[in-house]
């Protein structure tokens, strides 16, 4: 089904009011509506019934703390639990966008009077927020001298790293940083960033700086931007051992190794374990479930994962990777692993000796003394 919010103001098929809090949609030709009425409950009005369940499911991706719907007649149509509602300073908002359009600050200003009439969704990031929506009542609380506004928790959205990332690259890092400019010059800015994002070929993956110590700076980055004086970033890598190996302490495993794409930037076609780039929003465990994934077509979950030592690869004098290293055992798939083309040239199976003898042309001892460590107890 084709749902198309309408995001103008001046449309004689729908209320000002609706318009003005964005809850106009037209649907196979035919407008609907949506228009809060409390402060947790909202009226549907639209021509077949039959559509009102989707309309709903969009309508609450930028309003989750409307639960309750009715029609036009005023009998609930569908109800949801009460979201948790949190009060969150404006200063520890960072927001995914960087421009506001003032027609819209405009209309906003018809409907919010004081910070509780503000309720955006946000994901935690560190002891920080990040905003996914309602941008334009954030800038507002900041002109209104709003002290806070509300929250209810979204889950992470993995377009939202880069968003922010983009911003950060903006210098915004805060509500009151974003640039507020006429409905033309928005509609020109914003859609040309967006055509120009989605339109690339590849997705960026953006990272976390941290310190050496492992404490965030707080900035988004492209993974292949030019690195600063000071930014490390995380790293994992996951030692494979074979299911049927025998038992710990019973004798030498067998391991999984991956040959590098002959490709590669670094390191082209050498033999490693699996590895790859914490992305922002991801945990060490996330990443090494993913990586293994993507390189290799294996699934493994965090709970398989054996934690096994840190250490930090240095590059140019202050920047670097934190690495994590975990084990894990895992099954040789009958039909052969699927692996990603763009980055593993081949697979094989090895012994212990071999997959050591690999590790060591490219590590130092202390990192060799951690594998037979691992080796033991995997």
């Amino acid at each position: 089904m084709d749902i198309t919010r309408i995001d103008t103001y001046d449309d004689n098929r729908f209320s000002q009011n609706v318009l003005n809090q964005h809850g106009a949609y037209i649907i196979e030709d035919e407008p609907y509506e949506i228009e809060i009425i409390t402060k947790d409950s909202a009226v549907i009005r639209g021509k077949n019934k039959s559509v009102y369940g989707e309309l709903i499911e969009q309508f609450r991706f930028h309003a989750p703390h409307i639960c309750i719907f009715l029609d036009a007649a005023g009998t609930i149509i569908k109800e949801y639990p009460n979201e948790e509602e949190i009060k969150i300073k404006l200063e520890d908002i960072q927001p995914s966008q960087f421009f506001i359009d003032k027609d819209k600050l405009d209309a906003v200003k018809s409907f919010v009077d004081c910070e509780d009439d503000i309720v955006i969704q946000v994901i935690p990031w560190n002891d920080r927020y990040i905003a996914l929506d309602g941008h334009t009542r954030l800038y507002l609380a900041k002109l209104s001298g709003f002290s806070y506004v509300k929250a209810v928790i979204a889950e992470t959205e993995d377009w939202a790293w880069q968003f922010v990332g983009e911003a950060q690259k903006r210098g915004i890092f805060t509500p009151g940083d974003m640039t507020l400019l006429e409905h033309k010059d928005y509609d020109i800015k914003w859609n040309q960033f967006c055509d120009e994002l989605f339109a690339s070929e590849e997705e960026e993956e953006y990272r976390e700086a941290f310190t050496r110590d492992g404490v965030s700076q707080r900035r988004i980055v492209p993974k292949h931007a030019p690195v600063s004086e000071g930014d490390y970033f995380k790293q994992i890598l996951v030692i494979l051992k074979t299911n049927d190996s025998p038992a710990s302490g019973e004798g030498a495993g067998k391991y999984i190794m991956q040959q590098r794409s002959l490709k590669a930037k670094y390191y082209a076609g050498m033999w490693d374990a699996t590895g790859g780039a914490v992305k922002a929003g991801e945990t060490p465990e996330e990443a090494a479930v993913r990586e293994v994934k993507e390189e290799l077509g294996l699934d493994i979950t965090v709970e398989d994962l054996v934690p096994a030592w840190d250490f930090i690869a240095e590059w140019n004098p202050g920047t670097g990777l934190l690495f994590s290293v975990f084990g894990c055992r895992a099954k040789v798939p009958a039909g052969g692993f699927s692996c990603s083309k763009r980055e593993v040239n081949d697979v094989k199976i090895a012994s212990f000796d071999e997959f050591y003898k690999c590790m060591m042309e490219h590590n130092d001892e202390a990192f060799g003394e951690e594998l037979k460590k691992l080796e033991a107890r995997l």
